[in-house]
């Protein structure tokens, strides 16, 4: 049925992004500051260039997602998050990495 389909297709997106995520991870990225990730994400929304992010959620769970940033404005970035396959907005403040993507899927 369309939603069975619908929710595999999620699933795959999902997994492709997971597994690219652990080929771009770089061991030695060095963590850091609110000011740092803010100058690396407004270089690359400049650039559009896709990134690996490092991100600590409101429960204090870390995370990287893949994403292409669009824009970043007030503390916040405006991404299309890779494993969502939608428009997100994460606070910079909680971003603790940003490491650039090769462009191979």
């Amino acid at each position: 049925d369309a939603k069975l389909e619908a929710r595999l297709a999620q699933v795959v997106t999902a997994i492709r992004a997971g597994d690219r995520a652990a080929r771009t991870r770089s061991p030695s990225a060095p963590e850091l500051t609110p000011i740092g990730s803010l100058a690396a994400l407004r270089d690359a929304v400049e650039a559009g260039r896709t990134v690996l992010i490092g991100y600590v959620d409101n429960h204090g769970v870390s995370t990287e997602r893949i994403v292409d940033p669009v824009r970043v404005d007030g503390g916040w970035l405006t991404a299309r998050d890779h494993r969502a396959d939608d428009v997100r907005q994460f606070a910079v403040h909680r971003i603790r990495t940003v490491n650039p993507v090769d462009s191979a899927p």
